[in-house]
């Protein structure tokens, strides 16, 4: 029997929405699936993301601190304590 519990499929009227969705004009401009993937893609490209400019400076710039935070260990001061 694939007949579903009608308890599972009803909505309690307390959280039921009752406003209009999907009503900013974006969702009439784009008709189908392709076209709203697309323009998120867009929208993706013109976000300055962690992973197009910060990451990657960064792994370098720490890689740099690393090396420069290891010149003061070979000074007779530091390295004879």
């Amino acid at each position: 029997d694939v007949s579903a519990d009608v308890s599972l499929t009803e909505v309690d009227p307390s959280v039921a929405r009752e406003s209009e969705i999907l009503t900013h004009p974006i969702f009439h401009q784009h008709h189908s699936e392709t076209q709203m993937l697309r323009y998120l893609k867009a929208l993706e490209n013109r976000d300055l993301a962690l992973n197009h400019s910060m990451i990657s400076l960064g792994s370098c710039t720490m890689k740099l601190n690393a090396t420069s935070e290891m010149v003061p260990v070979t000074w007779p001061t530091f390295a004879n304590i």
